[in-house]
């Protein structure tokens, strides 16, 4: 069974837990505490020696890591790609689009629990 691999949180992992159970592919969602992470990586137990997560882990035991990537891949090999120039605009356009409003100060909303209410409303703006 396939394995994802990041920490208890949604953050860059969650488009592929979405496209994961959209398509019904069964998969091991292990979720590390930051203390596991350090760890896990120095040794290359989930990524590639070094590698970031997420993380994901094929049936052949073949390590992938960058969300976006892994992301990508799979969303091919499960039919939900772009094939035409305009859906891969409208898919490429979504994520840059995305980027553009990212704010860095807002980032602990996703990547960590207990934020301050102001700060989650304003990442929901």
């Amino acid at each position: 069974m396939p394995k994802l691999v990041y920490f208890p949180l949604m953050g860059r992992a969650q488009a592929i837990r979405f496209l994961l159970t959209h398509k019904g592919v069964e998969f091991e969602d292990v979720k590390l505490t930051f203390e596991e992470w350090g760890p896990a990586k120095a040794a290359g137990t989930y990524t590639p020696v070094g590698g970031s997560r997420p993380s994901y882990i094929d049936d052949a035991g073949v390590k992938y890591n960058q969300g976006r990537a892994i992301l990508d891949m799979l969303a091919i090999q499960h039919g939900v790609y772009p094939t035409t120039a305009a859906e891969l605009y409208e898919f490429n356009w979504y994520f840059e689009t995305l980027k553009d409003h990212e704010k860095p100060e807002l980032m602990p909303v996703i990547f960590a629990e207990g934020q301050p209410e102001e700060l989650q409303q304003k990442f929901c703006d």
